[in-house]
């Protein structure tokens, strides 16, 4: 088995080109997807990966405008893995590579994502702080012969959620702490997110942003399920010996993949009402106020 190293920029093509090569011997294959990987003969044929962006002017430029870290490509064939390629934005010649291949039916899975230390285990990727992640499995005949360009267009599968609080901030805040329930990790093989854990998550507020109004949002990444989910949050204003200026917990919200949930209301007066606004880079927000 060989690996090499490759990277790819969110929402991208991959064009696939694959110089002729001698005849395909007979490999033997499985019905069923494992992660086991299966010996090869030497490749025969090198495809040369080829990085373009989607039409979408949504699209952001360039991989570091995106801030991805990390970039998996796990290649398939007959329903066995023969290789696992991944490199990270540190790595020399992050953007491109060369790697070679079997003819054949192979599915290429691939995952992009700025989220934090991640670790693999099986077809399982866990962070320890998700990020902003993009996936695609896609299924393509290599032969000698015939078309060989292959366009891999990644889609999000993160969704991400935003506090704004809406009145003054006050003096004695040290931070603003919001519990809930996150996925941290995604199987790549079902396209489904793992991992689910209830917990908190808070960011210290900086002393330029006392007295100020309307300046304030954090935000916070989860990889989301295919079917979306719903989750009760409370968020608390917290001073610095962890006592509670103001604690507001809000029912049923709702996450979906590529949607941004945005939450908002005052942090000295709690107010509630719900709204769906704003069409930006992501879907349509989830827009609710507490």
């Amino acid at each position: 088995m060989k690996r090499k190293s490759f990277s790819l920029p969110v929402a991208i093509a991959l064009a696939c080109l694959v110089a002729t090569g001698c005849d395909k011997p007979q490999t033997e294959t499985s019905t069923e997807p494992t992660t086991d990987t299966i010996a090869l003969p030497e490749w025969e044929d090198t495809i040369t990966l080829h990085i373009s962006f989607g039409d979408d002017n949504r699209t952001r430029a360039t991989l570091d405008d995106a801030k991805m870290k990390d970039l998996w490509l796990f290649d398939y064939l007959g329903g066995s893995l023969v290789q696992t390629i991944h490199q990270s934005s540190t790595d020399e010649g992050f953007g491109s590579a060369s790697v070679g291949i079997s003819y054949g039916e192979h599915t290429f899975y691939v995952v992009a994502s700025g989220g934090s230390d991640a670790t693999t285990d099986g077809t399982t990727i866990t962070w320890a702080k998700p990020g902003d992640t993009f996936y695609l499995a896609k299924t393509v005949d290599l032969q000698p012969s015939g078309d060989k360009n292959v366009a891999i267009q990644l889609k999000r599968i993160a969704t991400r959620l935003r506090i704004a609080p809406t009145d003054e901030i006050p003096a004695d805040i040290a931070k603003l702490e919001w519990t809930g329930t996150w996925y941290n990790a995604f199987n790549y093989l079902t396209g489904e997110a793992d991992g689910a854990q209830s917990s908190a998550r808070s960011v210290s507020v900086p002393a330029s942003y006392i007295g100020t109004t309307g300046e304030l949002t954090v935000a916070a990444y989860s990889l989301c399920p295919i079917a979306g989910y719903t989750t009760d949050i409370k968020i608390a204003a917290r001073r610095s010996d962890e006592s509670a200026i103001q604690e507001i917990d809000i029912k049923d919200v709702a996450f979906e993949r590529n949607r941004l949930t945005i939450l908002s209301g005052g942090l000295a007066v709690s107010t509630r009402g719900i709204g769906v606004t704003v069409d930006d880079a992501w879907s349509d927000d989830y827009n609710m106020a507490w």
